[in-house]
């Protein structure tokens, strides 16, 4: 939300204002499907990638929304592009470590649970810095960018907050198993729910 309030500080606290200020999010989300598209295929595949997204139905009502779900979804983007780049630089030292890092941070911040949908990412981000053909030191020296970065985007607001972060996640876990439309009460699924 500090994106959202530096806006909304330098304008209007209206609805008005509030619904633009999304189209913030709405941009990291089309430049990091573009970038992603770009990446795995060609330029023209991040160009119908990002229109697709720009005028998919669904997207277009969560834009008219003042809700966490395009923030999520454009900082998750933006974190998958991060993570994509540093598992494929041949780079001896990867600084993609601390954009992820700060990306997840990002995403932590917007709704903690959140991270939990980079779990195979970083497995395989930390597989990547095990076999690396550069050494131990260098592996080492990403791996604490990438904390480092993610500690000190969390921390001014963790460091206050810590107990509401904690209690509404237990919250929203417990929430998820009351309302887990059929699934097992100690699964995956449910809590992710």
């Amino acid at each position: 939300y500090f994106l959202s309030a530096l806006f909304l500080k330098l304008f209007n606290k209206t609805y008005a204002f509030a619904y633009l200020s999304n189209q913030i999010f709405n941009i990291i989300c089309i430049v990091s499907i573009f970038h992603l598209g770009k990446f795995f295929k060609n330029k023209s595949t991040g160009i119908w990638a990002s229109l697709l997204f720009t005028f998919s139905s669904l997207i277009s009502s969560h834009r008219a929304d003042y809700l966490i779900d395009l923030s999520l979804t454009s900082l998750t983007t933006l974190g998958f592009l991060f993570f994509t780049k540093w598992y494929f630089d041949k780079k001896s030292f990867s600084f993609y470590s601390s954009l992820a890092g700060a990306a997840l941070g990002l995403i932590f911040l917007t709704k903690p649970t959140g991270v939990v949908i980079f779990f195979l990412s970083f497995l395989l981000i930390i597989f990547k810095l095990i076999k690396s053909k550069y050494g131990f030191a260098y592996s080492l020296r990403e791996f604490i960018f990438f904390i480092t970065t993610f500690i000190v985007v969390i921390f001014p607001w963790f460091s206050r907050n810590w107990l509401t972060i904690i209690s509404s996640t237990i919250n929203a876990w417990s929430w998820g198993v009351n309302y887990q439309d059929g699934l097992e009460y100690f699964s995956i699924e449910s809590w992710l729910f």
